[in-house]
C-alpha cells in the first residue's frame, strides 16, 4: 500500500497542472484512482515484526547519527509536487495544496539530550521542481530515506515575522539557558529587545534616550542533536505595545541510506524583529524595536551527498525590528534570508526610533545591535547550524549560509 502512497501523491499534484495523469500500475494495489478518484488512500501502515538482526534489510552498512535504521521499518515512495504541502510535527499529518490528509509513515525518536524528534521514513524521497514541503509544529524534523533523497524544489523550515506559526522545532526548552533580555520599559525612550541566538550571538538592542538596551541571546556549540533555533526578545513598552521579539527558525534534518542531492533549497532561517509602535508627543516617544529569531538548524547525511551549483542551504537569522516614534512605527526586520546575504533590520521612517539590527550569516554569524537612537531599535538573531557529514560529498563553494559544521564520518 505504501508504495501507492507516492505515486497518488504524484498525481495529486500533476492533477493541478494537467488534465490527466499516468504511472506504471505494476504491482501496485488497488489503484482506482484518476482525477475522478480524490480520495486519497490510506496511508496509515502499523509497522510490521522486524526480521533477525543478521538478516535485517532495514539495516545500513553505516551508522547514522541521529536513528538507528536497524530499528526502523521504512514507508513506501514519497514523491512532493504541485505546490506547497504542511507537514505538522506534533499530529505527523501532511496536508496537500487542496486541503486533503494524509499520513506517511513516521515515528517518534528519543534523542538522549535533545527534544523528541518526528520522523518520515520512506523508500526514497523527491522533492519535485515545482513541489514545496512547509514543516511546521513543536518538535524537530528528520527525513530519512532507505535509498536516494533527491532536493529539487523547496524544503522550508524558517519562522517570519508575518506568520502565525514557526518553523518545525523553533524555540526548543533549552533555549531560556541562552535567551536575550528585553529592553527597558520608558514613556520617554524605551530600549530595543535583543536578538535571539543559535551558532551565533544575537545582538544587543539599542539603547533609547534613558531607557537601557536588551542584551542579546548567548550562542552555543554545536548541539550533536536536532533542534531548532532560538527568540529575540521584546522591546521596551509604554503604554503603547512594544515590538515583539521573533522565533528563531526551524530544524530538519535529512538522512538519505546512498545519495543525498540538493539542487534546489533547504530553509530554516528566524523570523525579522517585530516594529515598536508610534506613540504621541504627550504621552510617549513610541515603543522599542523587538529582537529577531536566530537561524535554525539544517543537518545533511548521507554515505554520498551532492549540493548542485544551483543549491541553497540557509539558516540565517533575522534582522531587528526598528523602533516607533511619536510621528510613526517603525519597520519590520527582514527575515532569515534564502541567500548568502545578511537579513536587513527595520529601517523605515520612525526618525527617532532606532534602526534594528542586521541578522548573522555565513562567516559572520554574530546579529547585529540595534541602533541607539531616542528609542532603540531591536537586535539581530545569530545565525543557525547547517551540519554536513558525509563519506563523499561535492559541495561547490557559496551554495551555504551559515558556513557549514562537518561532523566527521
Amino acid at each position: 500500500m505504501l508504495r501507492s502512497i507516492g505515486i497518488a501523491i504524484i498525481c495529486g499534484a500533476l492533477s493541478l497542472a494537467a488534465p490527466a495523469c499516468q504511472f506504471d500500475e505494476t504491482g501496485l494495489p488497488g489503484t482506482s484512482g484518476g482525477d475522478d478518484d480524490p480520495t486519497p488512500p490510506d496511508i496509515d501502515q502499523p509497522p510490521g515484526v522486524l526480521p533477525p538482526p543478521g538478516d535485517d534489510p532495514t539495516c545500513w552498512t553505516w551508522a547514522v547519527s541521529v536513528f538507528d535504521p536497524c530499528d526502523t521499518n521504512p514507508g513506501g515512495d514519497i514523491v512532493i509536487g504541485g505546490g506547497t504541502w504542511t507537514y505538522d510535527t506534533d499530529t505527523g499529518v501532511m496536508h496537500s495544496p487542496n486541503g486533503d490528509e494524509t499520513t506517511p509513515s513516521n515515528n517518534l525518536v528519543a534523542q538522549t539530550l535533545g527534544p523528541t524528534a518526528r520522523m518520515i521514513t520512506a523508500s526514497s524521497i523527491t522533492i519535485s521542481e515545482d513541489g514545496k514541503l512547509r514543516v511546521v509544529g513543536s518538535r524537530p524534523l528528520i527525513i530519512a530515506s532507505w535509498s536516494t533523497l533527491d532536493v529539487l524544489g523547496t524544503i522550508d523550515a524558517s519562522s517570519r515575522v508575518d506568520e502565525p506559526f514557526s518553523g518545525a522545532g523553533s524555540e526548543p526548552t533549552m533555549c531560556a539557558m541562552a535567551a536575550p533580555t528585553p529592553g527597558q520599559d520608558r514613556a520617554d525612550g524605551a530600549g530595543g529587545g535583543g536578538g535571539g541566538a543559535f551558532a551565533g550571538k544575537g545582538g544587543n538592542g539599542g539603547d533609547g534616550r534613558p531607557g537601557t538596551k536588551g542584551t542579546g541571546g548567548t550562542k552555543v556549540e554545536f548541539p550533536g542533536y536536532v533542534r531548532g533555533g532560538c527568540a529575540g526578545a521584546a522591546g521596551g513598552a509604554t503604554q503603547i505595545a512594544a515590538g515583539d521579539g521573533s522565533p528563531g527558525g526551524g530544524a530538519v534534518h535529512l538522512v538519505a541510506k546512498t545519495q543525498l542531492t540538493i539542487s534546489g533549497m533547504v530553509e530554516a532561517g528566524g523570523a525579522g524583529g517585530g516594529a515598536g509602535l508610534q506613540g504621541n508627543d504627550d504621552d510617549s516617544l513610541g515603543s522599542g524595536g523587538g529582537g529577531a529569531g536566530s537561524g535554525g538548524y539544517i543537518g545533511i547525511e548521507s554515505e554520498s551527498v551532492t549540493l548542485t551549483e544551483t543549491a541553497i542551504v540557509a539558516a540565517n537569522g533575522g534582522g531587528g525590528g526598528e523602533a516607533g516614534d511619536d510621528e510613526a512605527d517603525g519597520d519590520l526586520g527582514d527575515d532569515g534570508l534564502i541567500a548568502m546575504i545578511e537579513a536587513l533590520g527595520g529601517a523605515g521612517a520612525a526618525e527617532k526610533g532606532g534602526n534594528g539590527g542586521n541578522g548573522g550569516y555565513l562567516d559572520k554569524p554574530d546579529g547585529k545591535a540595534g541602533k541607539k537612537q531616542d528609542v532603540g531599535g531591536g537586535g539581530g538573531g545569530g545565525a543557525g547550524f547547517v551540519a554536513l557529514r558525509a563519506f563523499t560529498q561535492n559541495v561547490p563553494l557559496g551554495t551555504v549560509s551559515p558556513n557549514p559544521t562537518t561532523i566527521a564520518w
